[in-house]
């Protein structure tokens, strides 16, 4: 079915919505949000850089674009493609640079009112690149008789390279779970919402990953003792899940089995859960791209930019 929105979308004709995909690492991450908004759009066209007299939708919110090593241009939409979880430092004046701000919930939304971006610019349009594994077309590609263990840590220049913890895992573990490492995107191949769906338990840190387990109702466990350096602004909702502990946080490296098992064993808690609903709304899961193009098209209808 992905396929047939590609063709659809590499030729279309219309004018009035670009669809932007730089290209490079982040492509194939880039197109699954763009066909689940794409599927529903009346008049789009796909394009690697913005398009002079369209409403251009942006998934990266650099002010300098990457492709052209310019300074954005026609910066009318910022949808991320990933989960605006590490908001920090000046990205509040790159994203207010933007006309409008697609976010995936009132805990995003509201994070961003308080630090002085205009309400008008904000709309909860959820999560687009979760729509194909939650509306179940994206095929199980493991086949196992053991619980699945994905681990996959942050990525970005703020932290340096991925991080790999298999080291950490006791032999038992290795022995009775099967360990799936997610590197980021840009590193590896697949995606790690596309395991998550047969997993039991995820690992991660201050990464989007920690959403998409979620959102599949896989409990999440964080590796506290770590010290990874949790780049973000103050109450932000990723220091609000470390404040309140929610989740499995695993404080010592001693006690990670035993975590790994509660949590496979006990699952999501509700502390989990009414987080996310607060982050990702039940009623956007597996709509999102609906969801955003009808955002898109009501700001078309209202005079665009």
């Amino acid at each position: 079915m992905e396929a047939n929105f590609r063709e659809r979308m590499t030729t279309h004709k219309g004018e009035k919505v670009a669809l932007l995909n730089p290209g490079g690492g982040y492509s194939y991450v880039v197109d699954r949000i763009l066909l689940s908004i794409a599927r529903h759009l009346p008049d789009f066209t796909l394009q690697m850089r913005p398009h002079d007299g369209a409403f251009n939708v942006h998934l990266f919110r650099e002010i300098v674009d990457v492709t052209t090593n310019t300074r954005r241009q026609h910066p009318d939409m910022y949808i991320s493609h990933g989960w605006n979880q590490k908001p920090i430092g000046n990205w509040f004046d790159q994203t207010n640079a933007f006309s409008h701000i697609g976010v995936p919930g009132p805990m995003v939304r509201d994070f961003l009112l308080e630090k002085g971006i205009p309400e008008s610019k904000i709309h909860i349009v959820g999560h687009p690149g979760m729509d194909t594994v939650l509306n179940g077309m994206v095929p199980k590609e493991i086949h196992t008789e053991k619980p699945i263990l994905v681990v996959a840590l942050s990525h970005s220049s703020y932290i340096g390279q991925w991080q790999d913890i298999s080291e950490c895992f006791p032999a038992d573990i290795k022995r009775d779970f099967m360990i799936v490492n997610i590197p980021h995107p840009v590193l590896g191949w697949r995606l790690a919402r596309d395991v998550l769906q047969q997993a039991s338990v995820c690992i991660s840190d201050w990464s989007g990953t920690i959403f998409e387990a979620w959102s599949l109702g896989v409990p999440v466990v964080f590796p506290s003792w770590m010290k990874t350096k949790v780049i973000t602004a103050p109450g932000s909702p990723i220091q609000v899940i470390y404040e309140n502990q929610i989740g499995y946080h695993c404080q010592s490296e001693e006690k990670l089995e035993e975590t790994i098992r509660q949590a496979s064993a006990e699952g999501i808690t509700q502390e989990e859960n009414k987080f996310l609903d607060g982050y990702f709304p039940p009623e956007l899961r597996g709509r999102s791209g609906d969801e955003a193009a009808k955002q898109i098209m009501t700001i078309l209808e209202e005079g665009g930019v």
